[in-house]
C-alpha cells in the first residue's frame, strides 16, 4: 500500500482489533458475567439471559451484553482491514469495478453495523443494570474487582466521542452545504 490513505486506515483498523481484541478475549480484568437486576431496564433480557442460579428471575448478564459488542466490534474491524487490503490489492492487479464496488458497499455496510452496535453498547451501559455492572455507585478508591469497570468505562468515553462526532460532522456537513 502506497500512500498516505490507505497505510492510514489500515494503522488505525490495527489499532481498533488489538483495542477491540483486548476487550473481547479477556485481556482486561473485567468479568465475563456480571449479573446484575434489570427490573428498571428499558429493554429487558437482551440478550436472552437463561437463569443458572446465579441472578435469578428479573436479573441480566451485562457483562456478558458488553462482551457481544466487543466481539461483533471485533470482527467487523478484522473484516473492514481485509476488505481494505483486499480492494486496494484488486485496485492494483487491475480487477473487475463491479467486485471492487460489492467490496466497497460491504465496507460500508459494516461501517453501519459498527455504528449501530456503539449505540446499543452506550444504550446498555447507561441502563440502571449497565451503571451497576459498570460501577458507577463505587467511590473513587474503592476496590473495583468483579465489576465491569474498565468495559464501562471505555464504552462511556468513546460513546461520548461517537455522538460529538455525529453532533460536529453533521454540522459541519450541513453548513458546508455538501
Amino acid at each position: 500500500m502506497d500512500g498516505y490513505t490507505g497505510n492510514g486506515l489500515l494503522t488505525t483498523q490495527i489499532f481498533w482489533i488489538a483495542i477491540f481484541g483486548a476487550f473481547a478475549y479477556g485481556y482486561t480484568d473485567d468479568p465475563e458475567n456480571y449479573n446484575a437486576s434489570g427490573s428498571d431496564d428499558f429493554i429487558k433480557n437482551f440478550p436472552h439471559f437463561d437463569d443458572d442460579g446465579n441472578g435469578g428471575m428479573g436479573s441480566v448478564d451485562v457483562g456478558h451484553r458488553f462482551h457481544l459488542f466487543f466481539l461483533y466490534m471485533f470482527y467487523l474491524a478484522c473484516f473492514q482491514a481485509i476488505a481494505g487490503v483486499l480492494s486496494r490489492l484488486l485496485f492494483d492487479l487491475g480487477c473487475s469495478y463491479e467486485l471492487m464496488r460489492i467490496l466497497g458497499q460491504l465496507f460500508r455496510l459494516s461501517y453501519l453495523l459498527m455504528t449501530i452496535m456503539w449505540f446499543l453498547a452506550f444504550f446498555w451501559r447507561f441502563m440502571p443494570s449497565g451503571r451497576e455492572a459498570s460501577g458507577d455507585a463505587l467511590a473513587w478508591g474503592d476496590d473495583k474487582s468483579g465489576y465491569c469497570y474498565a468495559s464501562g468505562l471505555f464504552i462511556a468515553i468513546m460513546g461520548f466521542c461517537v455522538l460529538l462526532g455525529f453532533l460536529f460532522g453533521g454540522g459541519n456537513y450541513y453548513y458546508k452545504g455538501y
